[in-house]
């Protein structure tokens, strides 16, 4: 539901600056008097300015979810992209496209929308591979990102902190989408070098719709 979200600075004398278009916050960017309306999904951004120095930027995003969702669960992690406004990544483009990312993993139990995100980050996503970048669902590479396109590198779903990750669709080329994760983990086990996987389910969100 929409709600007020209130942002304050950890010192009583800065002043708070926002953005809610993905761009990045300045000196001039609208302040924080009050508390501001979040009735869409949407990326908050803001920094605590004191003296003319700013602080670090603060990022932060609120995903909406159709009422339809509040039930689903699932018994592996659950990822949004949401693309803020923007079209899906297209096939015939090798650059990064702009959006957010939540991160949903209950662990053990099952995984629900509903409970707060293991972690949210800004992202650049493209198709991955040549081959495959017709298929209805292809693979995708991501780009975490910080202040501005730096990789800004974290820890998801129990695997190393890395900038770069693959959303990997092997489509109608392995159905049952197990004979890489079986050889990767037949490799880390012997000590040998593999990547590291797990299974998900991604919510690949565009223009403004809801999850």
């Amino acid at each position: 539901d929409p709600f007020m979200l209130t942002i304050r600075p950890g010192d009583p004398a800065a002043t708070i600056r926002y953005t809610v278009d993905g761009s990045l916050p300045t000196s001039s960017s609208p302040e924080a008097t009050g508390p501001i309306s979040i009735a869409a999904t949407t990326l908050v951004r803001a920094i605590a300015v004191k003296n003319g120095t700013a602080s670090a930027v603060f990022n932060q995003s609120y995903f909406q979810l159709d009422a339809s969702l509040a039930p689903f669960s699932s018994n592996l992690p659950l990822l949004i992209v949401h693309r803020l406004g923007g079209a899906a990544p297209q096939p015939s483009s090798r650059e990064y496209v702009p959006g957010v990312l939540g991160v949903f993993d209950a662990g053990d139990s099952r995984t629900t929308l509903t409970r707060p995100a293991a972690h949210t980050s800004r992202l650049g996503i493209k198709i991955r591979g040549r081959s495959t970048r017709d298929k209805a669902k292809p693979s995708y590479t991501l780009e975490l990102w910080g202040r501005e396109q730096e990789d800004a590198p974290a820890a998801l779903l129990g695997m190393p902190a890395d900038g770069d990750w693959v959303l990997y669709a092997p489509y109608d080329w392995d159905l049952s989408m197990m004979h890489n994760v079986i050889a990767y983990e037949l490799s880390n086990r012997i000590g040998r070098y593999a990547a590291r996987t797990r299974y998900c389910e991604l919510f690949m969100v565009t223009g403004s719709a809801k999850v």
